[in-house]
């Protein structure tokens, strides 16, 4: 008589690796609405028409011997997989200065402040481009993200910047798998 041998019952095993959604949680990222908010600006800070990477409008710091800083504070949730800035910058200038005019991008939190990049009027001018730090050591903090600008009493520059994004990635998603023998 033949013996029938029951096959192994499939069991599920987390597949892992497949990352989460990402989504940006910063707000007016685009400028489209026209206006800074919840963006706070100070010194000579505007949304501007004139330019701009996707869409219809940026924002601009700086102007002729005048500086310009803009901010969003905003908190990073505690459980995801990372978070990263990301934002697109243009220098329109005419100081032949080098370095006379800077932008610096930082981040502050509670008990500290790191600088993440300074671009200066001797960067490529006249054309976009972008940016990107990763900011997942600070999940669960509340940060504020700062632009400043800073002029000296020379030619003009603008510093352009769109598309400013902090991108939240949900911890990653495991999926059962049927094993087979």
């Amino acid at each position: 008589t033949p013996t029938i041998t029951p096959s192994p019952t499939p069991s599920p095993t987390p597949t892992p690796g497949l990352p989460g959604p990402s989504r940006n949680i910063l707000s007016n990222s685009g400028f489209e609405s026209g206006v800074l908010a919840p963006w706070q600006g100070s010194g000579i800070v505007y949304v501007s028409s004139k330019r701009a990477h996707r869409g219809q409008s940026s924002v601009v710091l700086g102007d002729e011997a005048n500086n310009g800083e803009l901010a969003q504070t905003l908190a990073i949730p505690q459980d995801i997989a990372g978070a990263v800035l990301s934002y697109w910058w243009r220098i329109e200038s005419e100081d032949v200065l080098p370095m006379a005019d800077s932008l610096q991008a930082l981040v502050q939190w509670d008990n500290g402040s790191m600088p993440l990049e300074t671009l200066t009027n001797s960067e490529p001018r006249f054309s976009w481009r972008s940016s990107r730090f990763d900011l997942t050591f600070l999940r669960g903090k509340q940060i504020t993200i700062v632009f400043l600008s800073r002029e000296n009493a020379e030619e003009p520059t603008l510093f352009y910047l769109d598309d400013i994004r902090l991108d939240i990635t949900e911890r990653p998603i495991y999926l059962p798998m049927l094993l087979h023998s």
